[in-house]
């Protein structure tokens, strides 16, 4: 159907924008939203919108991962961060730098394939975005983490539909219209906020060291072997917990750390006299790298949209200080190791540093392990090595002494990528953990007033990480949208299925709440949402785990419970599966593939009627699990402090 107008929102505000500039919303205007959150706050006021869906096709993902790829190896091969003594040579770069820069590469592709589909398909005359209203980011923050994200304010969407409308010869207009172009802060206000920076920084800088120097005295006072683990997030409390049981050591968990904008340092450069001249040089090498970037604009195009600018933009204001300061905080954490002189270091890739802490370990002969807290499949083609590869390179791709294999799929993942050390077969450690039977009854009795004994009833539990656009990999896992769409498919199948009830295991984030998801799927009393409830306790009372790709997934495979892979408009199969089709019919098996929707009611209740028993079955799950006489203890680990592999 053509529309003479185009109308991309990006997020809530330029839907606000756009209501207030009064402009009528016509029966001739598309307008497209570009995540569910959009999308709901659209319906909420009133804005009939467009999913994605019809403009990222199957074909989409696989002509989006071959172009992120060659751009990603153009940014692996070019990218420069001097070292500063410590032989860092992977974590500044390919860990940190290549892996955020492949994010905002995907975002700009993905945006540019959604614009060009839809005007394509629609052949309006105008194009509508936000775009005036531009800003940058604040370059002064205490944990700059965030920054490595794409914003809302940022409005790329605006940048690229600008560029395709001139491209095209179509009309552009500015939703945000009587804004000035790239709001920047003025210079008293930025002077205040470096000042007040500054002070803050200085203050959690002492704290964080005053504190580390006093529970280092403690433990060196009780002369038991340290532990460190790089995160303090609950399932790494949960393997601390469950490692005391065994040894008699100290645990430490390795605080966040303050890394500052190097701009904002002001006199506090002072602290870091010897670093100085290095520091320098890393500010120097970014802008280098930006600038060569920007000159090649062809190079950093797709369809003949070029992103080059706003890449180096991004590139600079963000990537590299926060690079700058992780150069600062790895002077810290060297420190810190030194201090504690742990037995062994544990660490999940939770955290930016992670990386960094395994070179450091490295070279200076600690015993580290990472227990990577993803889980890894052997790809099965070319699109899916290209994702997979890089997906693992933070965590079993980890320059770590050590690398954990949790399950025989991750053992069956470094057969085609080397992993960053040697391999030990663990089992799980940071996710895995067996069923408590008992707590998940009282679950079944709280959430349904009847025991699941005497019920009749059937639970489907669908869990799976929902990833936002702005860190999108395109094959291997699924957009918002489709996320989105996968539940609405499920919901449809589940209302015909007799005694059949599905759980929506959901985590909100900032990008997309559960107020977004009331909004968009149709809850009843067989469609039940879960938030607070533990994904291992739901689990418990579940006959059938629906997913995409995720650790739900190998938890589920732990614990005996079927799986059925779903969604991503079926381009994607995590594991091999047999196949469901409503002409064959359904076997006995541990996993289970459904590629159509019109297949789900066939395939669910075919699932259901075999009665899978976790005890009777349990041979069907033998191949994705380690057996006991497998499984090396961690603190085996402890005393290979003289092996550890460089």
């Amino acid at each position: 159907m053509q529309y003479k107008k185009l109308i991309y929102l990006e997020s809530a505000a330029d839907v606000d924008t756009y209501i207030k500039s009064g402009r009528v919303r016509a029966d001739e205007n598309l307008f497209i939203t570009v995540n569910p959150s959009v999308r709901a706050y659209s319906k909420k006021k009133g804005i009939a919108s467009e999913t994605t869906l019809p403009y990222l096709t199957n074909e989409s993902h696989f002509k989006l991962s071959l172009k992120s790829k060659e751009l990603s190896d153009w940014i692996d091969k070019n990218v420069n961060f001097a070292d500063m003594e410590f032989k860092i040579t992977r974590g500044y770069h390919n860990d940190i730098s290549s892996r955020w820069m492949r994010f905002f590469i995907n975002y700009y592709l993905l945006l540019i394939e959604i614009a060009l589909n839809s005007c394509d398909l629609h052949k309006p005359k105008i194009l509508m975005s936000s775009w005036h209203g531009r800003k940058c980011p604040s370059r002064q923050y205490i944990n700059a983490a965030k920054r490595l994200l794409i914003q809302p304010e940022e409005k790329y969407m605006g940048s690229i539909v600008t560029s395709i409308a001139k491209t095209k010869g179509l009309g552009f207009e500015d939703i945000s219209i009587g804004k000035s172009p790239l709001i920047r802060e003025r210079y008293f206000l930025k002077l205040v906020k470096n000042i007040f920076f500054l002070i803050l920084f200085m203050l959690l800088y002492l704290r964080h060291k005053l504190k580390t120097s006093v529970i280092s005295n403690k433990m060196k006072l009780k002369k038991k072997p340290i532990i460190i683990f790089t995160t303090s997030v609950s399932y790494m409390k949960k393997l601390a917990r469950k490692l005391k049981k065994d040894t008699d050591a100290n645990f430490y968990f390795l605080q966040r750390w303050v890394i500052p904008d190097f701009g904002a340092l002001g006199f506090a450069k002072l602290f870091l006299r010897k670093y100085l001249n290095s520091l320098t040089l890393q500010r120097k090498l970014s802008r280098e790298f930006s600038e060569k970037i920007r000159k090649e604009k062809d190079f950093f195009s797709y369809r003949g949209i070029s992103f080059a600018d706003i890449l180096a933009e991004k590139f600079e204001n963000d990537i590299a200080p926060y690079i700058i300061g992780l150069h600062i905080w790895t002077i810290e954490l060297t420190k810190i190791i030194r201090r504690f002189k742990p037995s062994l270091i544990i660490s999940s890739g939770n955290r930016l540093d992670d990386s960094i802490t395994g070179e450091l370990c490295r070279e200076m002969k600690i015993p580290a392990v990472m227990a990577s807290h993803g889980s890894f499949v052997r790809p099965k083609d070319e699109i899916e090595r290209i994702e997979w590869g890089e997906n693992g390179k933070p965590l079993l791709r980890a320059p770590f002494p050590f690398i954990a294999l949790q399950s025989p799929l991750a053992e069956d993942y470094i057969k085609v990528f080397s992993p960053g050390g040697d391999i030990v077969k663990t089992g799980p450690l940071v996710w895995g953990r067996p069923i408590n039977i008992d707590k998940s009854r009282l679950l079944f009795k709280k959430m349904f007033n009847k025991t699941k004994d005497s019920a009749n009833l059937r639970v489907i539990v669908h869990a799976a990480t929902q990833k936002p656009n702005n860190s999108l990999k395109f094959h291997i896992y699924e957009t918002p949208d489709e996320y989105i769409q996968s539940l609405l498919d499920l919901a449809r199948a589940i209302q015909r299925i007799p005694e059949a009830l599905l759980i929506i295991k959901f985590k909100p984030r900032c990008e997309f709440n559960t107020k977004d998801l009331k909004s968009l799927i149709p809850f009843s009393d067989k469609i039940i949402l879960s938030v607070k409830e533990q994904f291992l306790d739901l689990l418990g009372i579940s006959d059938l785990l629906v997913s995409f790709s995720s650790t739900t997934i190998i938890e589920a495979f732990q614990n005996k419970i079927p799986v059925l892979l779903y969604g991503g408009g079926g381009r994607y199969q995590h594991i091999p599966a047999y196949e469901i089709k409503t002409d064959r019919p359904i076997e006995r098996s541990a996993v289970y593939y459904i590629k159509n929707p019109d297949d789900l009611k066939y395939g669910i209740s075919g699932i259901l009627d075999l009665r899978l028993d976790r005890n009777k079955d349990s041979n069907l799950f033998e191949s994705y699990i380690y057996k006991e006489d497998e499984r090396v203890p961690l603190f085996d680990l402890m005393n290979r402090g003289k092996k550890v592999p460089k």
